[in-house]
């Protein structure tokens, strides 16, 4: 956001407007959770013919409020304790996020990954099927 609000400020005879503003900072939205949060949009547009952002500050609001955290150095302590994995899986929600205001539903959802997490580790462990012989191999030792 900052390199896009730089580049505004520079040249701002490329932007006739705040429309154009909002899809070209999108148009940089390509890969992950930015990469799906921007199709999403996309998608609001061909389907109302619009895009939700009023203008540039109402972008710049939704896109604060979906990808900055309101602390980040309490998000970073939170994410440090946290399991690889689950953080990976909080960093990449796109739906069903918990306001970032909300430490405590933050909280109970990496809670419930990781016994989501245990719960198929422990079943995936008592499915394994044990190791059989091959057919067609002896194994039988042989003697020297």
């Amino acid at each position: 956001m900052t390199s896009c609000r730089t580049y505004i400020r520079l040249c701002p005879e490329s932007f006739e407007d705040s429309l154009t503003k909002v899809i070209w900072a999108m148009s940089y939205m390509k890969a992950g959770r930015a990469g799906r949060w921007a199709n999403r949009e996309f998608e609001h547009e061909a389907k109302s013919g619009h895009l939700r952002f009023i203008d540039w500050v109402d972008f710049e609001e939704e896109f604060r409020k979906d990808f900055m955290p309101l602390d980040s150095e309490a998000a970073a302590e939170f994410r440090q304790g946290l399991d690889c994995q689950i953080s990976m899986a909080l960093a990449g929600m796109t739906y069903g996020r918990p306001a970032d205001t909300d430490p405590e539903a933050w909280f109970c959802l990496a809670i419930q990954m990781d016994q989501n997490r245990a719960a198929n580790e422990a079943f995936h462990t008592s499915h394994r099927q044990p190791n059989l012989p091959t057919p067609g191999i002896s194994h039988i030792p042989m003697a020297s």
